[in-house]
């Protein structure tokens, strides 16, 4: 964590979407000895604590950061108290959540499951399984399973493996041979259900706007002009369920949504198409949701797209 802080120094340039720059992006990678998948879930863990900003087309130091550079026990605890507000270790759950009305959080899970964990160590099947009935036991699904169960399960254990791994990463949590257990640490630590009182919601708000590309103009002289304006990315989905009801959901990034539109499709019986499955493992998104909407109705839709704020009064 520390490492992205001396990188992001006194300011690091970003996309005109906002991005890490590729060549960044390639040398963080290297740097942090991650993939994409894990850069991305780092630099989400950096902003929530304040450790990284973004601001405008730079991301630089948070206003925290010489204070958890300066004291590594307090950088230590805020990573630990932030790891269950993390959007990026409920993506797979945030799925499933869709399917199952007046379903909990996905740190309601991890609550039970530091629970078993001060009990005794647990295997990695056993992790999963616990947050898994933490969170759908009520529902009864194997009673009546529905079609992507095997999917929802599988992404939901992501889920709990991903989060496993950043309370590694603080040593919270040890794993031996093939049993996860708390270390003294992790111990000494509870984890806490988030509720929608407990975020900054004028900070969180921020994150989801962006400056995108909302026109160009190509002069014959051969100049382009670019007009920005604020946007946020969104999902949309239409399908079968909710009477063919029309879904929106927003995102901080073209690269979130992409995934959580392949997530969504995956779970709504894409899983069982094999050009599908070939798309989704290779990271191909976008192709994913266009064959998703090839393969269906004309009034079913799976789609990301910048969505622009108005700012005129009505």
């Amino acid at each position: 964590m520390l490492a992205l802080a001396d990188w992001a120094g006194r300011g690091q340039p970003l996309t005109a979407r906002g991005q890490l720059r590729r060549a960044d992006t390639q040398n963080l990678v290297e740097l942090l000895d991650t993939d994409e998948g894990h850069l991305s879930l780092q630099l989400e863990w950096a902003r929530c604590i304040d450790l990284l900003r973004t601001d405008g087309a730079r991301i630089g130091l948070g206003s925290s950061a010489a204070r958890l550079r300066e004291d590594p026990q307090a950088l230590r605890k805020v990573l630990f108290a932030t790891v269950p507000r993390l959007r990026g270790i409920r993506a797979g759950w945030a799925i499933v959540r869709l399917n199952l009305e007046g379903a909990d959080d996905f740190s309601a899970g991890l609550v039970e499951l530091w629970r078993r964990l001060r009990t005794g160590p647990l295997t990695e099947a056993d992790a999963v399984q616990t947050v898994w009935s933490a969170l759908t036991g009520r529902y009864r699904l194997e009673m009546d399973p529905p079609p992507s169960l095997a999917t929802w399960k599988k992404v939901v254990g992501q889920d709990v493996v991903t989060t496993l791994g950043l309370y590694r990463e603080v040593d919270a949590v040890q794993r031996k041979g093939t049993r996860f257990e708390l270390t003294p640490y992790g111990h000494q630590r509870a984890v806490n259900t988030v509720r929608d009182h407990d975020l900054d919601r004028r900070k969180l708000g921020e994150a989801f706007i962006q400056e995108e590309v909302r026109a160009q103009t190509f002069h014959p002289d051969g100049a382009v002009t670019t007009e920005l304006a604020p946007a946020v990315w969104t999902l949309a989905h239409r399908g079968y369920s909710g009477s063919g009801r029309l879904d929106i959901w927003t995102y901080t990034s073209r690269k979130s949504a992409l995934k959580a539109g392949a997530d969504l499709a995956m779970a709504c019986g894409m899983d069982e198409n094999a050009k599908a499955r070939s798309l989704y493992t290779a990271g191909r998104y976008e192709e994913l949701l266009s064959l998703y909407e090839s393969e269906h109705p004309e009034t079913h839709l799976m789609r990301v797209q910048s969505s622009f704020l108005q700012t005129h009064e009505m």
